[in-house]
């Protein structure tokens, strides 16, 4: 949405301050997946907060690269996860917590290496760990939503299995993480004339990403 405060702020000072203002969309895709939607078909229905655990193991990209500019891989991809956080618990953060390594040479940055914890209003914890010296062996996104006795473990957009509680369960060959679906969602809400994100909810995921 923005790599700023100085830009966010703009943003915020518009739409504040014009009524008719037009439809803004912010590419987080993921919470547009079938992966996601499913899961919240669930998560919707419990009782007690959620606690989630989510592993984006990003690799290795040289520092000179250009997506370590303008806030870097917290702000160019972390912000992404961060909002699926807040899709599924239907949420407001109240606290984040962050630490990161202390690298013992420069071959890895403390700036990409983080465990990050989102707490919600609603009583929900959300830990996601972002980092670059995991093996390739292993997927790169992995998410495990446990609630009320129950747990839906997402792994890299390809599968989706319910334990303790029946989902439709989902097999993919490739990552699909929701940007088909994403584009269908911007179309129908043109239509309808309305956020397909609401505008409190990108404007926290960016602010938090700041942080970070």
């Amino acid at each position: 949405m923005a790599t700023t405060q100085e830009e966010l702020d703009a943003i915020k000072n518009f739409y504040d301050n014009n009524s008719t203002a037009p439809l803004l969309m912010t590419g987080f895709n993921r919470r547009f997946s079938s992966f996601a939607v499913e899961t919240k078909k669930h998560t919707d229905k419990r009782i007690n907060p959620l606690l989630i655990y989510y592993r984006m193991n990003a690799g290795h990209i040289p520092y000179d690269n250009w997506v370590h500019e303008h806030g870097g891989r917290m702000v160019g991809e972390c912000c992404h996860i961060i909002d699926l956080m807040t899709f599924l618990t239907a949420s407001k953060i109240k606290s984040v917590s962050v630490e990161q390594i202390s690298p013992a040479n420069d071959k890895m940055q403390s700036a990409d290496n983080k465990a990050i914890v989102l707490k919600y209003h609603d009583g929900s914890v959300c830990t996601i760990h972002y980092f670059t010296n995991g093996s390739k062996q292993i997927s790169k996104e992995y998410m495990e939503v446990n609630f009320d006795g129950n747990t839906i473990i997402m792994d890299d957009y390809k599968t989706l299995r319910g334990f303790g509680i029946k989902i439709n369960d989902i097999t993919e060959s490739i990552s699909c993480k929701g940007q088909i679906e994403e584009l269908q969602a911007l179309h129908k809400c043109m239509k309808e004339n309305k956020f397909p994100i609401e505008l409190w909810d990108m404007v926290q995921t960016t602010e938090i990403s700041f942080v970070l």
